[in-house]
């Protein structure tokens, strides 16, 4: 065997697959394969698996092998097998189940066009269902899968055999390494188990697994056969013969590993089961490989493995089998788990394959028992968490109840989440329902499943401490309801929908009934439960309503439970809503934020259809089936808010404080509103609840797409695929596309509104407070309600909309006595008492008001269907006594029967009370009551003048009420008193609104007294007036006090009926007496409608709307109401009352008016200082550029001292030397300009591989090689004058223009250094703080100059059109050669300053002495790099500007100008820093400019080796001009820029005309040459044409113009070239320079930039601004062509442009190659541009996905797309070991200087990178309804959004990204 294992392999195995073939050589093989397969060996030897490859392949190469066998592959279905973090696709349109998911490949090989798919990453693993008809729908298989793809290939005989020998033994040994494995646990956790040392013979069994359906087969025979595992397993196959001890041994460590898994109770019916029966021994490889598999905790690469053979229909069926056997060990270990999340994906990743088949899911359920084994092991898991039920039943009584304890790991874990998750999937399969429901004693152990449940997490209410801490189990209790309860219960709710099926539900009842009243017994709360005690989690009843709803609403099953069973159950969801109440009124606040939480998650749309909307059926189904005056009085109980239903104005309250009994009160009737309005299980339709629940959340706030479809209430587990969902979204709200509005919060997203049609008609109040999980939530619709109605002239009043009740519909016919509620005595009466209250005290709230009138409303919509028989009221009523206040239960007769009295028990005075209060809260709300009523008693008991005698209270009847006269006071005396202070006037009508005006109601005499009022209803400050004039001639009226004295007296007289108590409500609302006039009385004007038909409005208007449908239905109570206005139409204080009522509404109108002027002041004053704010800041979406000519124009006259103001110390003063003053600056490097192009077309980003980015010109490629060339043939101090550096890595600065003192500024540093690191800044790196105005970040500050007398311009009343410009040239020349000596000794204090604020920080943000590119800037020592900087800074920002503006010459209206610009400081400053070296060096360029002999000098031929100083030809005019300005001393005088900006474009032009010529065909060139002398002869005047010709004839005789063709860098280039296009070539040519003189006059002088609207008029605007252009002379015609004319020459032209070319012509005779290329250098750059985006996100997300890194040759997790230059980089590269990545200055700094972005491309976002800051912007790729999707998570088809992009591009331009993005982070390498 040695010499055979020395053999060449494949020779070998050819031999041997000859002798197999033959049936010989078996022998043979199995020595070989003892000896390659050996058990003490390991099992990482390369040369093993070697020799297993080719024993497999049977002599061929193993590659060659695995195609051949592919071949054969005839697998219908994909197959393929993911892990987590996978890619996929779900298509709900395709899909059968709600499992179903393809991959990538599958999915885009077929056509799911405007289907409803997602893109997904996978949580827990899957597999591809492609093909496989049972979980898909053959219209969305791809190309290459599917029944009818199935291929009829027969597998050649020679082709497998090896393999079916050899897999086997490979199989056995990875079994025999996994027993191995397990021997080793007592050295190894458990969790530990590490299969490294398998992998590679592993990996082998997933090689041949991808072989395909062929190699499958051989693989399921080896896997699968049960003898072939006993045989090697006994030794008997004559395998390992040498190795039978050690095959034994394997065989007891297989036995003794049963003992490890733990297995489940074995009930009756599954005895005998293997699932339940131990030991459960492998019968085959798959089911050892499966033991293990658990043993393990489901390695994932065994698991894979399994998997990918699914595709084998025998093998799955096996597996199945298997899987199911071990499912009970399976479910108990994840009980004792370390890490029960992984292993329950991982479970469910099998599970999920196998049950989604309906076929198999019920094969095993009538073979297997599947459906008892999970619910037997979900009951066994469960069990292990049961601990004692702790609700309070009746005292002593023995019970026997226990509860789950959510605090268990089991329950905190989620371990029972994939047994939940199987048994929900399974149940939505028809055939399995069917077994379920027709087996009695699985309905009965799965409501027993849910009993446990029942109160778990139990609350309870804490009285009298806080909570030490706040317990969090309330999580683990929702999610187990939501998941184990409510999943399985929608899954059968599917099959439960039509009478075919109502047995089921039948069933379902029964044994829901029996094991409640089961429970209910055990837990002893049949009758009653603890009001301190309340659990949100009775899903046993929530079953039992749902299956009611259905079992009566779909089915037609006629059920009547019994009363007393309906009464136990109504307690728990009553005592819930009442808990709801509690919480929201801040009564159990000592339980701490987790019970609120508890009672939002309960109300949250997740989980609301399986909660709330239940339980309110079941109270539904009590109210319809039990008495409704006892249904009424449970719920005023439960909510404990009977005690507060009473005539007794002084009551006391034994369980709530005083100030929570409206708002309970507000609960318990909303609750009644509710049960009777709403109809979600009464027989509502699927789209009319659908419509309802989108109507609701859009009258909330406007809301986006996948909000609305993720907001709809969730039937848990099911699927909401709608069809009725987009049309009905169409009919109810609008669509605002992302660019329609603005938002000050960020960029807007696509969002809905509803349609004014639906505010009008379906906006339903009740079900917006049923769906608002927060009171302000439907304040925001009730607001939204009230701004659309008076905007569309719905309500033109002052007062508060009310909610617009909808009209009841009618509920399902088996349960139409729902509305019995409306018709019962205790709710008249309680409703009686509530508006007798509102009518004489404020103690109701507006709330319960407007809840009364809706309930009294809907008792007119629904008339009584039983009359109960009439019973004599009495003449004195019990309070509380409702029952006995009316006579029958029909309200119209019910709203005319008049109360007389009623008798009262008072409470005994404070000195005799018994205190019975339960918190210290109630004690001193009682001891307040008791001191006020004190108070009172003193007040009144004293009988002073004008009162009544003691003697006379003694006489009073029992219960009746004092009533005292206050001589003198009345309504108009208190306006008076009112109306003396102004103020008091304002603070007046503050007070009143909401509250409607002052009311004074004559309430007419009884036989018994007056009706009682409340002391409160009058005011009690107002002291009477003791003006003689405040009451003479005014009748006075007395001012009704009560005040209830304890007397033994028990009768309080009511005489009213509710008809009068609506009447007086109107009054008091109105603010008048007898306001409402009943329609039979009203003139024809009162009579009308509003306007529009749409009638809305306040209180008032539905206490007359009810009051007008009172009249139309009950003829009786219209005589009623008619008979009371004739009463109060009666006059009743003499003629001058009207008079007086009318001065007292004129003296409130003045108070209104006065109160709207002072509103109007303060919002005048607001918007001033918020305007002034916004000066600072820009709006998001727009050009971060700001509107200087407004600030120019208004500083056209800029005085000699400008006045600036401190942000910290406040002073206003000039900047002085001693004490100078800066801007508050922000400092950045830039990379922007570098990315400028000579190409106006963006590049694209590529998303294929044969796409490039191109670098051909762009700009800091073009500027680096021209700097190069320069820097190769001239003289470097020349050099260093003639170019600018910075085009990459240059220094941005802005401000928000705002001062500060550089003292203040070191002081306020300082103090950041030593007080506090705020965490955002980097005070001691960088200098960083925020402005202390505006808080916008700054890093230094740049000094404003003092003035100085000295350097006022001498001559600046002087015009340059008085002086020749041959003068003013020569002064500019001895400007430049004066020094700046003396004006430096006056500023040396502000340039000391400004070389330690600004000069170091500028420096340090250049990164000297090195570029970006690693090479010296320019080889100059440090003095002159730092004067090359400054002008640098000044050319940067200048052409940043330009950039920014994008069109210099935009309308101010249309154009926003940089409020951040701060360049014409910036320019003195760096004029000030600048060196005398530059200042001396500036003068040559000048003289070449404007002295010949300087030029004739320069060109002289020097000495061998020296260089030579550049040509004024090839020199940058724009550089030139910088190095210019700042040499001059500050400040500057126009007269002089002007002179320098004309002497510099007279070079420029001839440079143009240059390049132009070189662009022409020798035969142009020829003809303009002879044109040009023509035109010189005929006119004197500088024309184009001559200069021309002149400079063609200079170069002629050169060889500048040879090989024209060669170079072609500029876009001017044409075979036929006419004088227009001269022009025009010429004018493009100069408009770089022009533009930047432009940019530095309006920055140095505030001059107004001018405006046009055409392009092409650009130039001629320019150079009239520049005062260029000279106007023809008197006589001439003005000539077209202006670019000649703007030529001012200081000596004679033709002189000048011949020594200007003579000197370009010396250096073309010595370098004509570079001379030609430095000469054509196009000045024309297009603003830099982000990269071109494709418009389907997918196309960027599935190449950039699988790209690998640059760098770290791998394929980032997270991988990001640089925007500006397109380089891949790994986002989280620092953390995965790639040394390339965001933040790595590699990237960051060569492409942005700092500064770049990225696309995020697993999550679509765009990620900015500031330094070591990082911000997560917003995404530019958004779906259909214009939302983004962030982190992919809904995996919709995202497009790109061009508006957001443009945004991007600009924020990046002007780098506004420190001030528009607020979400900053430090990065990985920032440590503080």
């Amino acid at each position: 065997m040695a010499t055979l294992m020395k053999s060449d392999k494949r020779k070998v195995s050819a031999q041997l697959k000859t002798e197999i073939a033959r049936n010989m050589g078996h022998q043979q093989l199995n020595e070989l394969l003892d000896v390659v397969l050996n058990p003490r060996t390991s099992l990482d030897s390369s040369e093993n698996l070697d020799w297993c490859r080719s024993l497999i392949a049977g002599g061929v190469a193993f590659e060659d092998f695995a195609k051949s066998v592919r071949h054969y592959d005839n697998a219908s279905t994909c197959g393929l097998v993911w892990t987590s973090n996978f890619v996929a696709y779900r298509c709900r349109t395709c899909g059968i189940s709600p499992c179903m998911s393809i991959c990538a490949d599958c999915f885009h090989g077929a056509d799911h066009t405007d289907h409803d798919f997602n893109m997904f990453r996978s949580q827990a693993g899957g597999a591809c269902d492609c093909g496989d008809p049972n979980v898909m729908r053959s219209a969305g298989f791809c190309s290459l899968h599917g029944p009818d793809k199935l291929k009829n290939l027969t597998v050649p005989a020679d082709l497998l055999p090896m393999a079916d020998a050899v897999v086997p033994r490979v199989v056995f040994r990875f079994v025999l390494y996994l027993r191995d494995i397990f021997e080793k646990r007592s050295e190894i956790p458990a969790v530990r188990f590490s299969l490294s040392e398998g992998e590679p013979l592993l990996g082998l069994l997933h090689e041949l697994c991808n072989m395909g359906g062929a190699m499958r087969s051989v693989m399921t025979r080896a896997l699968t056969d049960q003898q072939l595992y006993k045989d090697l397993n006994e030794g008997s196959s004559g395998c390992y013969s040498q190795f039978k001890r050690d095959i034994s041994q394997s065989r007891e460590i297989l036995n003794s590993a049963q003992s490890i898994l733990t297995v489940p109770e074995s009930p009756k019916f599954l005895r005998g089961n293997p699932a339940v029966t131990y030991p459960l021994m492998p019968l085959s490889f798959v089911e050892e490989l499966l033991f293990w598999a658990v043993i393990f905790e489901f390695p994932e690469k065994i698991v894979t493995l399994l998997l990918k053979m699914l595709p084998d229909n025998s093998y799955k069926d096996t597996f199945t089998r298997s899987f199911v056997k071990f499912y009970g060990r399976i479910a108990m270990s994840l009980a004792t788990s370390t890490q029960p999340d992984k292993l329950s994906s991982r479970v469910v990743h099998i599970s999920v394959q196998l049950f989604s088949n309906e076929e198999l899911a019920i094969q095993m359920t009538e073979e297997l028992q599947l459906i008892h084994i999970l619910i037997v092991s979900l009951q066994c898991l469960l069990k292990r968490t049961l601990m004692d039920n702790h609700l309070k039943g009746t005292p002593g009584t023995h019970r026997n109840c226990q509860v789950i304890n959510c605090d268990h790991q089991v329950m905190r874990q989620h371990c029972y989440w994939p047994v939940i998750s199987d048994l929900s999937n399974i149940l939505s399969h028809r055939s399995v329902v069917n077994k379920f429901f027709t087996d009695p004693s699985l309905v009965k152990m799965w409501t027993n499943i849910l009993a446990m449940f029942m109160c778990m997490n139990l609350n309870e209410r804490e009285l009298h401490n806080h909570v030490e801490f706040e317990p969090l189990a309330y999580s683990a209790a929702f999610s187990a309801e939501i998941e184990a309860c409510a999943a399985p219960m929608w899954q059968l709710y599917v099959h439960c929908k039509d009478e075919s099926t109502a047995h089921y539900t039948e069933a379902l009842l029964n044994a829901c009934s029996e094991t409640i009243t089961d429970w209910l017994e055990a837990a002893d709360v049949y009758k009653s439960l603890d009001p301190y005690q309340v659990s949100f989690h009775i899903p046993l009843l929530r079953y039992y309503a749902l299956f009611l709803s259905q079992a009566v609403t779909k089915q037609g099953l006629a059920i009547s439970p019994q009363k007393d069973f309906l009464k136990s159950l109504m307690n728990f969801p009553l005592q819930i809503q009442a808990l709801v109440g509690e919480i929201s009124c801040g009564l159990w606040v000592r339980n701490g934020f987790q019970i609120k939480r508890q009672a939002i998650t309960y109300m949250q749309c997740h989980f609301c259809a399986s909660m709330i909307d239940l339980d309110l059926f079941l109270l539904q189904a009590c109210a319809a089936h039990l008495d409704p005056d006892y249904f009424v009085e449970k719920v005023f109980s439960s909510f404990k808010v009977l005690e507060m239903l009473t005539f007794n104005q002084s009551h006391s309250h034994s369980q709530l404080e005083l100030d929570k009994e409206s708002a309970m009160l507000e609960s318990a009737l909303t609750l009644l509103v509710t049960l009777l309005s709403t109809r979600t299980h009464l027989g509502a339709t699927e789209e009319e609840l659908l419509r309802q629940e989108m109507v609701a959340l859009l009258c909330m706030h406007d809301t986006t797409h996948s909000r609305l479809t993720d907001q709809i209430p969730e039937k848990t587990g099911l699927f909401s695929t709608s069809e009725s969902f987009e049309p009905l979204l169409a009919e109810v709200a609008d669509y605002h596309d992302p660019l329609s509005e603005r938002s000050s919060r960020g960029l807007q997203q696509g969002h809905y509104s509803p349609k004014p049609s639906v505010w009008e008609t379906e906006f339903d109040p009740i079900h917006v407070l049923l769906r608002c999980m927060q009171k302000k939530d439907f304040q925001s619709a009730m607001d939204r309600y009230s701004t659309h109605m008076k905007q569309t002239a719905g309500h033109s009043g002052n007062s508060d909309l009310w909610p617009p009740f909808q009209p009841l519909k009618q509920p399902h016919p088996a349960l139409k006595t729902l509305h019995q509620l409306l018709h019962c005595k205790t709710l008249h009466g309680a409703i009686f008492i509530i508006l007798h209250k509102a009518v004489n005290s404020k103690s109701i709230s507006e709330p319960v008001l407007y809840l009364c009138i809706a309930l009294l409303d809907m008792m007119l919509q629904c008339p009584a269907d039983t009359i109960a028989s009439k019973t004599p009221t009495p003449a004195v009523i019990q309070d509380g006594n409702f029952s006995a206040m009316f006579p029958d239960n029909l309200i119209l007769s019910n709203l005319g029967h008049r109360i007389h009295a009623v008798e009262i028990v008072y409470e005994k005075p404070s000195s005799s009370r018994q205190r019975t209060v339960h918190s210290t809260d109630q004690l001193l709300q009682q001891l307040l009551e008791e001191e006020v009523s004190i108070i009172h008693q003193n007040l009144f008991g004293l009988a002073p003048m004008g009162f009544p005698g003691a003697a006379e209270l003694e006489g009073m009847e029992e219960g009746e009420e004092m009533y005292v006269e206050i001589d003198g006071i009345g309504e108009e005396e208190e306006i008076d008193g009112i109306e003396e202070d102004e103020d008091e006037d304002v603070e007046e009508m503050e007070m009143e609104v909401g509250l409607g005006e002052e009311l004074y109601v004559d309430t007419p005499a009884t036989s018994e007294g007056a009706m009682a009022t409340e002391a409160s209803s009058s005011r009690s400050s107002v002291e009477p007036s003791t003006s003689p004039s405040a009451s003479a001639g005014r009748p006075r009226k007395p001012a009704k006090v009560s005040t209830v004295l304890w007397t033994p007296s028990k009768m309080l007289t009511i005489n009213l009926s509710m008809l009068e108590l609506l009447v007086k409500l109107h009054a008091k609302m109105a603010g008048k007496e007898g306001s409402y006039t009943p329609p039979s009385m009203r003139r024809d004007t009162e009579a009308g409608s509003l306007p529009g038909g749409v009638q809305v409005g306040g209180g008032m208007f539905y206490v007359k709307r009810l009051l007008d449908k009172i009249c139309r239905m009950h003829p009786e109570s219209q005589k009623q109401l008619e008979d009371l206005c004739r009463l109060h139409q009666q006059p009743t204080a003499g003629t001058e009352q009207p008079d007086a009522q009318s001065t007292a509404a004129d003296r409130r109108k003045k108070a209104r008016e006065a109160q709207q002027k002072l509103f109007a002041k303060l919002a005048a004053e607001q918007k001033k200082f918020i305007e002034k704010s916004l000066e600072t800041e820009d709006p998001l979406g727009e050009s971060p550029i700001a509107d200087e000519e407004v600030q120019a124009a208004a500083a056209e006259k800029v005085p000699d001292r400008e006045i600036f103001e401190c942000v910290i110390c406040g002073q206003t003063a000039p900047s002085t030397g001693d004490k100078p003053i800066g801007m508050v600056a922000l400092m950045q490097a830039t990379g922007v300009l570098g990315h400028r192009s000579q190409v106006s077309e963006a590049k694209t980003l590529p998303t294929s591989e044969n796409e490039m980015i191109s670098t051909t010109g762009r700009g800091k490629e073009v500027n680096q090689q021209r700097k190069l060339d320069l820097l190769n043939h001239f003289d470097k101090s020349s050099v260093q004058m003639s170019i600018n550096v910075g085009w990459h890595g240059g220094v941005h600065i802005q401000s928000c223009r705002h001062y500060i003192h550089l003292s203040c500024h070191e002081s306020y540093i300082k103090s950041l250094r030593q007080d506090y690191q705020t965490p955002q800044l980097q005070v001691r790196e960088k200098g960083e703080y925020e402005c202390p105005l505006c808080r916008q970040l700054a890093n230094f500050v740049l000094p404003c100059l003092p003035f100085t007398e000295g350097c006022s311009p001498s001559v600046a009343a002087a015009s340059s059109d008085s002086r020749s410009h041959a003068v003013v040239a020569a002064e500019v020349a001895e400007k430049l050669r004066l020094s700046r000596e003396g004006s430096r000794e006056s500023l040396k204090d502000i340039t000391l300053a400004a070389k330690s604020v600004f000069l170091f920080r500028l420096l340090r943000e250049n990164r000297l002495p090195k570029s970006a590119y690693g090479d010296p800037l320019l080889p100059v020592d440090h003095s002159e790099m730092v004067d090359v900087v400054l002008r640098s800074t000044a050319r940067v920002n200048l052409e940043l500007d330009l950039v920014v503006r994008e069109t210099l010459l935009q309308p101010s209206s249309q154009s926003s100008s940089n409020k951040r610009g701060c360049i014409g400081t910036l320019l003195e400053v760096l004029s000030l820093l600048i060196g005398k070296s530059s200042v001396t060096l500036a003068t040559k360029p000048w003289s070449m400019l404007t002295e010949l002999k300087q030029i004739s000098g320069a060109s002289e031929p020097r000495s061998s080796g020296s260089p030579d100083e550049i040509p004024v030809l090839l020199k940058d005019p724009v550089a030139t001009l910088i190095n210019l300005v700042l040499a001059m001393q500050h400040p500057i005088s126009k007269e002089h820029f002007s002179c320098i900006v004309r002497t510099l474009y007279a070079p420029l032009y001839i440079q143009a005309l240059s390049v132009i010529s070189c662009r022409m065909p020798d035969t142009e060139r020829r003809a303009w040459a002879e044109s040009g002398k023509t035109c010189q002869a005929q006119s004197n005047e500088l024309q184009m044409q001559p200069l021309l010709s002149q400079v063609i004839n200079m170069y002629s005789n050169s060889t500048l113009y040879d090989d024209t063709d060669l170079l072609e860098r500029l876009a001017i280039c044409q075979s036929v070239w006419t004088l227009q296009c001269i022009e025009t070539a010429a004018q493009e040519y100069c408009l770089p320079f022009l533009r930047i003189a432009a940019l530095m006059q309006h920055h140095l002088f505030r001059d107004e930039l001018p405006t046009c609207q055409k392009q092409d008029l650009e130039f001629e605007l320019l150079v009239n601004y520049l005062r260029l252009y000279t106007a023809p002379s008197v006589g001439e015609t003005p000539a077209d062509l202006y670019s000649a004319r703007c030529l001012h020459f200081v000596g004679n032209p033709s002189e000048f442009m011949k020594a200007w070319c003579q000197d370009l012509l010396t250096f073309v005779r010595k370098n004509r190659k570079t001379a030609k290329s430095l000469l054509l250098h196009n000045p024309i750059f297009y603003p830099p541009r982000l990269l071109q985006l494709p418009k389907n996100y997918d196309a960027v997300f599935q190449y950039y996905r699988e790209q690998r890194c640059q760098s770290c040759l791998q394929v980032p997790n997270r991988p990001a797309v640089c925007l500006v230059c397109g380089a891949l980089i790994c986002l989280n590269g620092a953390r995965s070991g790639c040394q390339r990545s965001s933040i790595t200055e590699q990237h960051y700094l060569s492409c942005g200087a700092g500064t770049v972005i990225y696309l995020d491309i697993n999550s679509s976002s765009v990620v900015i990178v500031r330094g070591e800051r990082i911000c997560h912007w917003a995404s530019v790729y958004l779906d259909r309804h214009g939302e983004e999707d962030r982190e992919l998570k809904r995996g919709k088809p995202l497009f790109l959004c061009l508006q957001r992009y443009k945004v991007l591009e600009q924020l990046w331009r002007s780098h506004s990204f420190n001030h528009c993005c607020k979400n900053w982070m430090w990065h990985l390498t920032h440590h503080h």
